[in-house]
C-alpha cells in the first residue's frame, strides 16, 4: 500500500498522554501509540514523550509505514484516562516540529484512578 504523504501531512491527529507518579519517577504514556517514557520529574517525562512521539512519527513517514503508527494502549490504560484529572493541552505550532500532530492532551492519573479502574473491571 502506497501512502500519499502530501495528503497525509494535511491530516492532523490529537494524542492523549497519561502522566503517572511512580515510586521514584514519573511516567508518560501516549495512548494512541502505546509509547511510554519516564523521567525524574513530571516536566521531564512530558518532554521525553513529545520527543518519542516525534521519533515515532518521523520513522513512520520516512519508512512509509503509517499502517503501523497507531497501536493503541490496552483498555485498562484508556480507563485511567476516563477517571483522571485533565492537566493541560499543548496545541502544537511551528515552534514544535511534530508533523501530523495538532495537539497533545496531558492527563495526570489520580491516585485512586487505578482502584476505580480495577473496581469497574471486576464488576
Amino acid at each position: 500500500m502506497v501512502i500519499d504523504i502530501q495528503r497525509l501531512k494535511q491530516t492532523l491527529f490529537h494524542l492523549d498522554v497519561l502522566i503517572e507518579k511512580q515510586e521514584d519517577c514519573y511516567t508518560a504514556h501516549c495512548l494512541q501509540f502505546d509509547l511510554i517514557t519516564e523521567g525524574n520529574t513530571k516536566a521531564e517525562a512530558e518532554e521525553m514523550i513529545v520527543d518519542a512521539i516525534a521519533e515515532q512519527v518521523a520513522f513512520a513517514i520516512e519508512n512509509n509505514s503509517m499502517d503501523y503508527l497507531f497501536r493503541p494502549a490496552v483498555p485498562e490504560e484508556w480507563r485511567k484516562l476516563l477517571y483522571s484529572r485533565h492537566q493541560k493541552k499543548i496545541t502544537l505550532d511551528a515552534e514544535i516540529d511534530l508533523p501530523l500532530i495538532s495537539e497533545i492532551d496531558f492527563t495526570e492519573v489520580e491516585l485512586n484512578a487505578a482502584e476505580t479502574q480495577t473496581e469497574l473491571s471486576s464488576s
